[in-house]
């Protein structure tokens, strides 16, 4: 049986911000460090927060990150073929 992935946090500017799952802690860095990411970071903060993009902060989920995060993938992502990164909401 596969293991399943890990879910990860990232904080912009000191606030949960987004989840999304990867295998490890390696593929999470790579992940977010990856352009395409980096793009749509900057996208999203350049209209929601702005000042924040480039302020993210990489870390293991909490529990209940992690739970929000597999709500919105069960219910818009195919886990065999796509990338979710789950918006968090402001708490």
């Amino acid at each position: 049986m596969a293991q399943q992935p890990e879910v990860f946090a990232l904080d912009l500017a000191e606030r949960p911000a987004f989840a999304f799952a990867a295998d490890s802690l390696d593929g999470a860095r790579r992940m977010a460090r990856s352009d395409w990411m980096r793009l749509a970071l900057d996208r999203f903060c350049r209209i929601r927060r702005p000042g924040a993009a480039g302020q993210f902060q990489l870390r293991c989920a909490t529990d209940s990150e992690a739970a929000a995060y597999h709500e919105r993938a069960d219910e818009f992502a195919d886990p065999t073929d796509q990338v979710l990164i789950a918006h968090l909401p402001e708490s």
